[in-house]
């Protein structure tokens, strides 16, 4: 009987996780102070601030960073990023200030050109495409699914860019101001806006896994200390906004009272959805500034700050 107690302590022991060493044994900065904690008792307190040791490990410390797959490269990769996101809010604020410009002609009656805010919004459509490239390829070890996901939604953007060009530089250049009120008007334009819209959506879901897999590095994103912006929300405002052209294109063969509600219905989903957006965009851009220094410098494991007392005793007997 005491044998089989034996045994069975002796089993789970074998198969139980190594113990850790007590004492750290790299840098690791007091999340309170910044001091270097290196050498101290897990159970100790800070020196300086009288940070539990604990308190530390469990900011600073990842215990998934094994685990987490290396960059390709990391700078380039952060940079690639933050010029995805930050491109695009650049292209969203140029659209808004053509509206602007178009809002001022038809309050002033002054014409009112801000044809180089097209040409901008069309370069900083180029730009964030070539910064998502640096998101289809980031780890060694790709997995194949979001590689292929991610290549296609870069592929997207030469079409994103067409029908831009053609929403803003062609329809808008021969017809003039768009969203005038009028009872009836022509759908054309609202069929580019959603054709331009199942674009964009196609791009965020393509980009989506690798930029959801990047965001995993930071633990303090994952864990949810820090609000981040989801990419799905941004899908959701291009569905207010698709929903107000819809109404445009469902109104167009009305006139009259019904006419004048359909499109005032329209432009408020349109407004609401292209400022949800917008908004969306920039939360993307800041999450991307805040994973550009987890990216450049991993986070710290369990392994680089603490270490197996059994292989500390091992190397104490060579």
């Amino acid at each position: 009987m005491g044998g089989q107690v034996d045994a069975k302590s002796e089993s789970v022991s074998a198969g139980a996780p190594p113990a850790l060493a007590t004492d750290l044994i790299g840098d690791l900065p007091c999340v309170g102070c910044s001091y270097n904690l290196k050498g101290l008792s897990i159970r100790a307190l800070c020196p300086e601030c009288g940070t539990p040791v604990r308190a530390t490990i469990l900011a600073r410390v990842d215990p998934r960073a094994e685990e987490l797959k290396p960059l390709r490269t990391p700078r380039l990769t952060a940079f690639g990023l933050m010029l995805w996101a930050w491109a695009a809010v650049a292209a969203a604020m140029c659209v808004w200030g053509v509206r602007l410009g178009d809002l001022t002609t038809i309050l002033t009656g002054v014409p009112v050109r801000l044809g180089f805010l097209t040409d901008l919004s069309m370069l900083a459509i180029v730009l964030s495409g070539i910064g998502a490239c640096a998101i289809v390829c980031p780890v060694r070890e790709p997995r194949s699914g979001g590689t292929w996901k991610a290549g296609s939604a870069v592929l997207a953007y030469a079409l994103l860019g067409v029908v831009h060009f053609a929403l803003l530089h062609v329809y808008d250049g021969n017809t003039g101001v768009p969203y005038v009120w009028t009872e009836s008007g022509d759908p054309t334009r609202s069929w580019v806006r959603l054709a331009e819209g199942v674009v964009i959506a196609v791009i965020i879901l393509g980009l989506r896994p690798n930029a959801v897999s990047l965001a995993e590095r930071s633990l303090i994103m994952r864990t949810g200390r820090v609000d981040t912006q989801p990419l799905p929300a941004l899908i959701a405002a291009l569905g207010i906004a698709a929903a107000g052209d819809l109404v445009l294109i469902l109104g167009s063969g009305f006139n009259g009272t019904i006419g004048a509600l359909s499109t005032i219905a329209a432009l408020v989903l349109i407004a609401v959805g292209s400022f949800l957006f917008t908004l969306g965009l920039v939360g993307v851009a800041f999450d991307s500034m805040r994973l550009r220094p987890v990216l450049i410098v991993p986070t710290l494991g369990l392994s680089d700050v603490l270490s197996d007392d059994r292989d500390e005793a091992r190397d104490g007997d060579r």
